[in-house]
């Protein structure tokens, strides 16, 4: 009976995942970045680019209510279909597929970060225009050791999300697309279920909505550790 009780412990501490902090987030987010700007499809040139990423308070109150690209929409913590990780990744979308989609996703590199404005025709499976930034912050240090995590609601809730270590592989298609500044993106049909899925050099995030079209789940799987890439 020990040896049973032990082994249920362990499966436990090995399944669960500890909830991002969102301060933890905000610090690795906000700051001043420099980088370069794609357009596709149309842009063969890539332009410079500068952003500032502030911390956006509650107009009723000190607390922090999400972060701001700019002069882009909020991220707001307690909206449902926003998640946010520790490293400074995250992404905003739809918690229900139309037919044409649109998702915000910033992803926490080796060497920075990648953010991709994507819009995605869902019916056809494929992404019909994206802006995509590669971006690096001044004085910024390399990135910690991170879990790949998943986070899951029934209904989804994004102040009520679940959370678990994740799957650490994440295949793309061999028809996936890639788009200009390192980034690759498809959209894939799971009998019926879509995975939305953004990869950007070393790491990889997938939205992952059921038949109904509704989100089930968000993963993040990044493929290094302590700034260097696994083999």
């Amino acid at each position: 009976m020990r040896h049973r009780c032990f082994a249920l412990v362990a499966t436990a501490v090995h399944t669960s995942a500890l909830a991002p902090s969102f301060d933890t987030f905000s610090a690795a987010a906000v700051g001043s970045w420099t980088g370069t700007q794609y357009q596709w499809p149309g842009d063969t040139n890539a332009v410079a680019c500068e952003s500032v990423v502030d911390e956006v308070m509650r107009s009723c109150g000190g607390a922090v209510q999400g972060v701001r690209v700019g002069d882009g929409p909020l991220l707001n913590r307690q909206d449902d279909g926003f998640c946010f990780f520790d490293c400074g990744s995250w992404t905003q979308g739809p918690t229900a597929l139309a037919d044409v989609a649109a998702f915000d996703v910033g992803l926490a590199t080796h060497s920075g970060r990648v953010r991709c404005v994507v819009s995605v025709d869902v019916t056809a499976h494929k992404a019909v225009e994206a802006t995509v930034v590669v971006e690096e912050k001044a004085g910024a240090t390399p990135l910690p050791k991170r879990e790949s995590l998943a986070a899951t609601g029934a209904p989804w809730l994004a102040p009520r999300l679940k959370w678990k270590r994740a799957a650490e592989a994440t295949t793309l298609p061999a028809d996936a697309l890639a788009l200009p500044g390192g980034v690759s993106i498809a959209c894939v049909d799971n009998n019926g279920a879509t995975d939305v899925v953004v990869r950007a050099g070393d790491v990889s995030l997938t939205r992952s909505y059921d038949a109904s079209g509704q989100l089930v789940e968000i993963r993040l799987v990044p493929c290094y550790y302590q700034g260097r890439v696994r083999r």
